[in-house]
């Protein structure tokens, strides 16, 4: 399973620019375009089906990557340059562990606040006005268990609804700033 493995991720890294390379072809040229020219065909339907094999196999590595602990181990060894040698590398290295985690934890306790605060500053109609004050400021907790679409009002002139990223964006920058804080904490620690 582990020459398995490594022969995927070998395959996963070398074929990443053929991957690439059909994105940004088929954005550049339609099917219909290069239906009379048959090499070109050819080589985008070889693309193609690599693209294919490349999606399933990625799909079984990040998922292999999930369950097994000496892939994980190995790949991520790897990536952030870790090296145990001696029992002193193996310190640093779980201090860095335990201060990535308690570094990521609060940065999630603070995302966590910013997804479930609503800020917002609104116009005050002429009958509605105190003291000749125009403007409100409210501020409220919300938590849902599931996404709801949420209808926006004519009325607000400014408003923050939770955290304005994608999803995608926010789990991005998680894995960076976790590998960054582990291995700013390793650097600062080696002497």
């Amino acid at each position: 399973m582990i020459k398995f493995n490594r022969i995927i991720s070998k395959y996963l890294l070398f074929s990443f620019p053929a991957v690439i390379g059909i994105v940004i072809w088929g954005n550049i040229q339609s099917q219909a375009e290069i239906s009379g020219f048959f090499p070109a065909v050819v080589l985008r339907e070889i693309l193609s089906l690599n693209i294919l094999l490349w999606f399933i196999l990625l799909t079984y590595f990040v998922i292999a990557l999930v369950f097994s602990s000496e892939l994980r181990n190995r790949l991520l060894k790897k990536i952030l340059r870790v090296k145990e040698r001696d029992e002193r590398e193996s310190y640093i290295v779980g201090n860095a562990a335990r201060f990535t985690f308690f570094s990521t934890l609060a940065v999630l306790i603070c995302l966590l606040f910013f997804s479930i605060i609503d800020v917002r500053f609104n116009r005050i109609t002429d009958e509605k006005q105190i003291n000749g004050k125009k403007h409100e400021i409210s501020l409220s907790l919300h938590s849902n268990l599931f996404d709801e679409k949420i209808e926006s009002d004519d009325k607000s002139t400014f408003s923050v609804k939770a955290i304005p990223f994608s999803k995608e964006t926010i789990l991005m920058f998680l894995i960076v700033f976790h590998s960054a804080s582990f291995f700013i904490c390793i650097k600062r620690n080696r002497i």
